[in-house]
């Protein structure tokens, strides 16, 4: 571990005075203020249950360390405060999204998983220094048909690009079974592994609290290559070594999407990425997207009843985006500022989307050497 006064150690990036920390997420701006928040094991200098630190700033060079936001310290999050994002409601609240991690289950791989939410505890502090956890908590377990809870976390912001997306394609037919969408307040995506496919499943709600109901899936390994149909299916039949199996995280065909993000980056033009791993390929760790300007209705098919859905249907793998743009198939590429996992899109003040940065940081006015990380 570097002191924190190695010449090694960073002095323009965000580091920690000790631990780990991983996955940065949560970014909103409030009263001037820059908050970010990001996964930290300040007991070890490795992975472990995390809890979210959290850092404010007023000119992203020099950064003010503040108590963690969120620890891991309930029955359904004691494995971890996993990532999430930050959504600010219309009452101008900022709200926290997570994943909270629960028992381990090690013939299944995971830890189980589920969505939850957490707010200030007093607003009028300008640095929010404290956060509750909803008593709603948690707010989503339903996972996607075929889905597993022990492969379904990081929450994208409930912001309007993917309550619009969903619009957008309700709008272009009447459909069956959407009570639930006429008209969604709130819109989130998930990562998950359906049916062993890797897929970011679209959830709505009336509420920030819920009740979030899941109407279909907006991106999966199906729409970029038909041939897997049956196949990653199959292989979810057969249920492998933990982190080996064929349906596993790490799978060398069907794989687990984390870390999922969406965006309008123009009228009816949208943008979606994903994480995945795969133990056999270099880099282990890679990133994808994929942009599209179709939009599929009839991949909105999911309403309340989906609880009673107990036979799989071929519809359960159509998916909002058709990867396609301007008629022809968009194939994923690989995002390309270098060896970066988990990152996340924000939308800027001017309407400008960027990815794991933020404008001002580009070109602060002082040297490198001369910013600094304030402990509180």
């Amino acid at each position: 571990m570097l002191a924190a006064w190695h010449p090694f150690r960073p002095g323009y990036h965000i580091t920690a005075p000790y631990g780990w920390l991983n996955d940065p997420h949560g970014y909103f701006k409030r009263n001037g203020l820059h908050h970010l928040f990001f996964q930290y094991n300040p007991k070890a200098t490795a992975w472990g249950a995390p809890f979210w630190a959290h850092v404010v700033s007023t000119d992203l060079v020099h950064w003010r360390w503040l108590p963690p936001a969120l620890l891991p310290d309930s029955a359904m999050d004691f494995n971890g405060i996993w990532s999430g994002a930050s959504t600010i409601t219309e009452d101008g609240t900022p709200w926290l999204s997570y994943t909270a991690a629960a028992t381990l289950v090690p013939e299944l791989g995971n830890f189980f998983q589920s969505q939850a939410l957490a707010s200030p505890a007093n607003l009028s502090d300008p640095y929010l220094r404290s956060w509750v956890k909803s008593p709603s908590n948690p707010v989503l377990v339903q996972t996607p048909p075929g889905g597993t809870n022990f492969q379904f976390r990081d929450t994208t912001p409930a912001n309007k690009d993917v309550r619009d997306a969903v619009k957008a394609a309700l709008a272009k037919g009447r459909l069956g079974n959407t009570t639930n969408l006429q008209a969604p307040r709130f819109a989130w995506v998930v990562g998950t592994q359906a049916f062993c496919l890797g897929t970011a499943a679209i959830y709505t709600a009336p509420k920030l609290e819920g009740p979030w109901l899941f109407s279909g899936n907006l991106f999966n390994q199906m729409a970029i290559d038909g041939k897997l149909n049956g196949q990653c299916e199959a292989a979810g039949r057969l249920r492998g070594a933990a982190f080996g199996g064929p349906c596993s995280q790490f799978g060398s065909k069907c794989r687990m999407w984390e870390v999922v993000d969406f965006a309008s980056v123009a009228p009816g033009v949208y943008v979606t990425k994903w994480s995945d791993q795969d133990r056999a390929r270099t880099p282990f760790s890679t990133e994808w997207y994929v942009i599209s300007d179709e939009l599929d209705p009839n991949a909105l098919k999911f309403g309340p009843a989906f609880n009673n859905i107990n036979t799989v249907t071929a519809s359960a793998f159509d998916t909002l985006l058709t990867g396609r743009l301007r008629g022809k198939l968009f194939a994923p590429k690989q995002l390309d500022y270098g060896s970066t996992y988990a990152s996340k899109f924000e939308r800027l003040d001017d309407g400008r989307l960027i990815i794991n940065t933020v404008r001002t940081a580009a070109r602060p006015r002082h040297a490198c050497n001369q910013s600094s990380v304030q402990m509180q």
